[in-house]
């Protein structure tokens, strides 16, 4: 049985390191379609940015914004999000211990940590020590590691809820 109210520790030292994160946002500037000039709003955008734009990315596409915020992975165009919001802008880091895992916030602007959360690992029922899971996935083969890792993803996405709740 895993006992749920034992201590886990959630802060510490931090190194300094450099904030280079891989998702980046910018600022959309183009024109809007008028009675005069019709056109898309999609065409529009794709003129911005220069390449074609993701129906994913056109998702959360709201026309009635006065401004648009593009979302990057290194020069690709992933999201667009309606306002200016390139002052938000967010990530995760997990430690996937042996016993614990530790989920913190982090502002990527500052570097500044936001929140954290903390849970047991959910690998335990599968060995109390990282070769006794290993042995497991031998053991079971690739179920056996899809288990494993469902029961981390699991938790993470949990943690996640949390953290998102909190702030």
């Amino acid at each position: 049985m895993i006992e749920r109210n034992h201590p886990i520790l959630i802060s510490g030292e931090l190194p300094d390191l450099p904030l280079a994160p891989v998702i980046t946002k910018k600022l959309l500037s183009f024109e809007r379609p008028s009675l005069q000039e019709p056109f898309s709003y999609e065409y529009a955008l794709e003129e911005a940015v220069g390449e074609e734009i993701p129906f994913e990315a056109l998702r959360a596409f709201s026309s009635d914004a006065e401004e648009w915020t593009g979302v990057y992975q290194g020069k690709r165009l992933i999201g667009i999000e309606n306002g200016d919001t390139r002052a938000h802008q967010y990530g995760v880091a997990v430690d996937i211990g042996t016993t614990t895992m530790v989920l913190s916030v982090v502002d990527l602007q500052t570097g500044r940590l936001l929140e954290s959360a903390k849970e047991l690992n959910p690998q335990i029922p599968f060995g109390q020590e990282v070769i006794a899971r290993i042995a497991y996935v031998v053991k079971h083969g690739k179920q056996g590691l899809l288990e494993e890792q469902a029961a981390v993803i699991k938790v993470i996405c949990q943690m996640i809820q949390e953290v998102c709740q909190k702030t």
